[in-house]
């Protein structure tokens, strides 16, 4: 839900700016929690030609400040923008 997924981001935030979990340990676990599953959504969607998906996809990891970039192999990259995310 949104509420969960707002209190997650705070969570992340705080614990990043008090150093009680790594920051880097925070943004994998984004990536891990929601992120990487909405990418891996967004490369079937992509494979099954349904490309108006796949734009939806990529602008939620956008809006949530996650950037992601196609592979010339086919698979992408996922990674966190600097800065805070845009609606979160």
């Amino acid at each position: 839900t949104a509420e969960r997924d707002a209190a997650l981001a705070a969570f992340d935030r705080l614990t990043g700016v008090l150093q009680v979990v790594p920051a880097e340990q925070a943004v994998a676990d984004d990536l891990d929690r929601w992120a990487r599953p909405l990418a891996e959504e967004r490369l079937a969607a992509k494979r099954r030609r349904d490309f108006a998906a796949a734009d939806r996809i990529r602008k939620a990891l956008l809006d949530k400040g996650f950037e992601i970039r196609d592979g010339k192999d086919g698979g992408y990259e996922l990674r966190r923008l600097s800065g805070p995310p845009a609606d979160t």
